[in-house]
């Protein structure tokens, strides 16, 4: 059964969003597609500055589950944008983000604006010393980071790994 016929939490969050997100991300977030019954919808990250600035990363997230607690769990995210990034394995073949968010999620306190605003913080703020992704292993300095980052949004090879180039703003205009 889908969010929306159930009236759930989600579903009133998921308008929420709907109607929020350009002013709340500073236009850095998007909503694409999503199914009617809210079971998935994509989001779209773009930052405005920093080392990601202009990229185009898509995220899914599903805000479903197997049980009639579902509303309890929180929603899945998982990266589908091949990146370079210490919080999101987006490479391995079980993709993870880390985001503490995620993990004490309360869906009470907790919205799909938070969860928008908590991927955001990512491009802004990461520590690659503590790294789930394997291709990272914290002994970059920063400027190793910067360049790898740089080249993997460019299309290059990376740790033995190569990138799809990243489609970014700027090349859409």
């Amino acid at each position: 059964m889908g969010l929306a016929t159930r009236g759930g939490l989600y579903s009133r969050q998921f308008r929420r969003l709907l109607d929020t997100i350009s002013g709340f991300s500073a236009g850095e977030a998007r909503v694409g597609e999503y199914h009617e019954n809210l079971s998935y919808f994509m989001l779209e990250i773009t930052p405005s500055s920093g080392i990601y600035a202009h990229a185009i990363i898509i995220f899914r997230v599903n805000l479903y589950g197997n049980d009639s607690d579902l509303v309890f769990q929180p929603p899945m995210v998982r990266c589908l944008t091949p990146l370079y990034h210490p919080h999101i394995d987006s490479v391995s073949s079980t993709p993870e983000i880390c985001l503490s968010l995620l993990d004490n999620w309360d869906p009470h306190t907790n919205t799909l604006e938070d969860l928008v605003m908590g991927l955001l913080y990512l491009f802004y703020n990461y520590n690659v010393a503590d790294s789930i992704c394997p291709l990272i292993d914290g002994s970059e300095t920063v400027e190793e980071f910067n360049k790898n980052v740089v080249d993997s949004m460019r299309g290059k090879a990376v740790e033995g790994y190569r990138f799809p180039r990243n489609r970014s703003k700027s090349d859409l205009q």
